[in-house]
This record gives C-alpha cells, sequence and structure tokens, in this order.
C-alpha cells in the first residue's frame, strides 16, 4: 500500500512540475520578464496583497 502511496506522490509532483513551468512560461511573456525571474515576481505581488488587507483591517 505505502508504495501506491509513493508512487501517486511522485506522479504528482512530476505533473505540478510541467504545470509550473507552463505557466511560468506563461506569465514570464506577459508580463515582459524572465522566466528565471518569475517566481520572485509572484512571491513579491503576494506580499504587497497581504500588506494592503492587513492595512485596510486596521482603518
Amino acid at each position: 500500500m505505502m508504495s501506491k502511496k509513493l508512487k501517486f506522490g511522485q506522479i504528482d509532483a512530476k505533473y505540478m512540475k510541467q504545470g509550473e513551468e507552463l505557466l511560468f512560461g506563461e506569465l514570464s511573456v506577459a508580463l515582459h520578464i524572465s522566466l528565471a525571474d518569475v517566481p520572485g515576481y509572484i512571491y513579491i505581488e503576494q506580499r504587497i496583497k497581504n500588506k494592503s488587507k492587513h492595512q485596510d483591517a486596521s482603518l
């Protein structure tokens, strides 16, 4: 039973990686940034959104 769970996790990881590569490729073209810069861009945008939510809640 454990081997099936492990294999299922490996398959999930494979498709997650493929999906991430496709998504990041599309975003890099749309945002006119390099593919390597996409993860950092997403992280920064998320931090900005979280900060504005916290500021709005304190008003």
